[in-house]
């Protein structure tokens, strides 16, 4: 189904806000890694890939392509549910 443009810039913000936030996610982690005693060098770099990734997928989000923000949105959807969930666990 074709959306308006609106609803498609509306997608668009949807799978951007989706990566910007396992970005940030990807950045805390770090932080978090990096100040432990003995911090995971295996998991830095991990985290490190992962994270670029994550950039180089929200650089070539397109917002007149439909099928690829929402493909975005259902991949990387729950991993942004999932991370929410997890900030909030004591």
């Amino acid at each position: 189904m074709s959306l308006s443009p609106s609803e498609r810039l509306r997608l668009y913000e949807m799978a951007e806000d989706t990566i910007h936030f396992l970005v940030a996610n990807c950045s805390a982690q770090l932080d978090e890694e990096e100040r432990r005693l003995h911090s995971d060098r295996t998991r830095i770099e991990q985290i490190r890939e992962q994270r670029r990734q994550l950039l180089s997928i929200c650089r070539s989000l397109d917002h007149e392509n439909q099928a690829m923000l929402e493909e975005v949105i259902a991949t990387y959807g729950p991993q942004l549910r999932e991370a929410r969930r997890a900030e909030r666990r004591p």
